[in-house]
């Protein structure tokens, strides 16, 4: 039974040791190199990153970011995103999910990154779930006892030297033999240097965790220890088209021109939409991502406007014109021309079609 004991805290104290100089050295690969763990809260980068994954991540320059690269950037929320790199623009680095259909709203402006080395799929629980403050009591205890084991236990007593208590016990006759014990339970019990080198080793595991070893950080998530984001939602802002002008064609009172620029990320397209004012019915047309200009007319009925209007007779009617920039799924606000006026006499005559500024 003591021998089974032994033999339980000899392999305690090795594994200690052996989880000890694990620590220590991310401990000391995290203050040389600047590593830091991260914990994926979210399937953005799945299947490939799973949730509940543990990356490693290494701090580099920006120009030593390639396109397939996943890097994990901080926002100016104090939002850590890790995404994979689609495009370097000089505007900053687009990045996207893996899971997501569209790229990221919005370049990101940083001067460096963490650069992903590798991730480990749901090691990031464990991690999470080893960072708690009751976990770092539990390794306290761990520690104390294996202290106890490496100083305090003495090994098996030794028993007198002769036989029983009834016979004679301190001679032994000339020439006798005394068999020497078995040496399988000093060699179970760690020797003196052996069980410095073992402490030693468990408290530097100790120091690293507690003042050089990086906290892991959640990415997709405010800076907590846990897989719940701190903020809430907020919708972004899409760049509508600029500098939005309508004009009448020249000569031709009954076709107006909407010309118009962009600023920032590249629209994929643009919608234009016309409403008669006080009706329900919208008529709409999409425009390439190169159209920097748009015309209609009330000559013909298959036109944005003319198919809201009854051409044969007299009309005077008021429409509402919107213009929006295409950024894939998403659509920014219209630029809205709320008065297009359009007239025309008894049976059609006279056309005129007008706007004024929004």
């Amino acid at each position: 039974m003591v021998g089974k004991r032994t033999t339980f805290q000899s392999a305690a104290l090795n594994v200690g040791a052996v989880l000890g100089a694990v620590c220590l050295i991310f401990a000391l690969a995290a203050v040389l190199f600047g590593l830091k763990p991260l914990i994926f809260v979210s399937g953005s980068m799945g299947p490939t990153i799973p949730t509940g994954a543990l990356g490693i991540a290494v701090p580099v320059n920006i120009d030593e970011v390639a396109v397939g690269d996943v890097v994990s950037v901080q926002t100016s929320e104090d939002v850590r995103i890790t995404h994979r790199v689609v495009e370097v623009l000089p505007e900053g680095l687009v990045l996207k999910g893996d899971a997501n259909p569209v790229a990221d709203l919005q370049p990101y402006h940083v001067a460096s990154v963490e650069k992903l080395i590798f991730s480990v799929p749901l090691l990031g629980y464990v991690v999470s779930w080893m960072s708690q403050p009751w976990a770092y009591f539990l390794g306290g205890l761990l520690c104390a006892y294996l202290l106890f084991v490496a100083f305090g236990s003495t090994g098996q007593k030794k028993g007198p030297s002769g036989g029983g208590n009834g016979g004679p016990q301190g001679k032994k006759s000339k020439g006798s033999t005394v068999p020497r014990a078995s040496g399988k339970s000093d060699a179970t019990k760690p020797s003196a240097l052996g069980r410095v080198v073992l402490i030693g080793v468990l408290a530097s595991c100790l120091l690293g965790l507690g003042l050089m070893a990086p906290s892991p950080v959640s990415t997709e998530a405010a800076f907590l220890g846990s897989a719940r984001a701190a903020g809430s939602p907020q919708a972004a802002t899409l760049a509508p088209p600029a500098n939005v002008t309508c004009t009448n064609v020249q000569g031709n009172g009954e076709t107006i021109r909407f010309n118009w620029g962009t600023t920032g990320i590249a629209p994929t397209g643009f919608t234009v939409t016309g409403q008669l004012n006080g009706s329900s019915t919208v008529k709409s047309e999409a425009l390439a991502a190169s159209a920097r200009s748009y015309s209609t007319s009330i000559t013909s009925s298959n036109s944005l406007l003319g198919a809201l209007l009854d051409l044969l007779v007299g009309f005077d009617r008021t429409f509402t014109v919107a213009i929006y920039a295409n950024y894939n799924s998403w659509q920014s606000v219209p630029v809205s021309f709320t008065q297009v006026h359009a007239t025309a006499g008894l049976l059609g005559a006279n056309k005129r079609l007008t706007c004024t500024p929004h």
